[in-house]
């Protein structure tokens, strides 16, 4: 019975992903919701409960809805994250922003590392900084309240103490009330809203506009205010590390170059897309 019920919600699936997607789909649900292993699925008579949950959660995902909203996790460098809809989901490309952060922050010639991330959504950034170097000191910045209320819980979830500031970073005047860095991090948004209809089904309307897109008219604003902070609150050799895409990447570092850092790179992703830039202040 069990294993009729699963196939049909695997059929139902297949009108919006293919077969393998369906199953990693279901997969999650099973182990993150459920508890249970995809490879013990047929072991275990599901709930009325587990039922409904499954098929509410067929219907989202028709709807467009990403899992990770649908279980209310995310798994980012072997770690959980709560999520919600106020928050990014996790990427993969952005555990090597932490992997790069990490090696970063070796070269530091004084154990207390500080670092500040603009734009930390879940908290996934700093977070993980913090439990791979518990010694170092790490803050981090949000515009929105309710996505810093999901990084906080998350810092419990984890048991660790990053510094959480509501800011709006656009304000420069906002930029005193913050200290000196030796790594400065960010995601930021990067989409341009004229792409907008660029953006994939499972994205657009889904994850929050203020965390993807930026005018048309300065598609690189946060990259600059980004520059001009770590001009003024970067240590001496302080290191800024930025998320780009792969066709915003070099006008990136060109921006870097132009306000007189040094070193500046354009670092690939594990499948060879330009993804960070990496500058040291100058």
């Amino acid at each position: 019975m069990t294993e009729t019920f699963i196939k049909d919600q695997l059929s139902a699936l297949s009108s919006r992903y293919d077969a393998r997607e369906a199953q990693q789909i279901l997969r999650i649900i099973f182990e993150d919701s459920f508890h249970i292993t995809w490879r013990a699925r047929l072991d275990h008579a599901l709930t009325a409960e587990q039922r409904q949950f499954l098929v509410e959660a067929i219907r989202d995902l028709q709807a467009g809805k990403p899992v990770q909203y649908i279980t209310g996790q995310a798994h980012f460098y072997g770690y959980v994250f709560e999520v919600n809809p106020s928050v990014l989901i996790p990427r993969p490309e952005t555990e090597e922003l932490v992997e790069q952060a990490l090696k970063l922050g070796e070269l530091v010639d004084h154990r207390m590392v500080k670092v500040l991330d603009v734009g930390t959504g879940s908290g996934c950034i700093p977070l993980t900084l913090k439990k791979e170097r518990p010694y170092w000191q790490v803050e981090a910045l949000d515009v929105s309240v309710d996505a810093l209320e999901v990084a906080r819980r998350n810092a419990i979830r984890l048991d660790v103490e990053v510094n959480f500031r509501s800011m709006d970073f656009t304000h420069r005047e906002f930029w005193k009330d913050l200290g000196e860095f030796d790594l400065l991090l960010s995601n930021p948004p990067y989409i341009p809203y004229a792409e907008k209809h660029l953006v994939g089904k499972n994205v657009l309307g889904q994850e929050p506009d203020m965390a993807l897109f930026v005018s048309n008219e300065d598609p690189l604003l946060f990259y600059r205010l980004l520059a001009e902070f770590g001009r003024a609150h970067l240590r001496a050799k302080g290191h800024v590390l930025v998320e780009t895409n792969q066709y915003n990447a070099l006008e990136v570092a060109q921006l870097f170059m132009g306000m007189d850092y040094l070193g500046v790179e354009v670092l690939q992703d594990l499948v060879g897309n330009d993804r960070m830039v990496r500058a040291i202040k100058g």
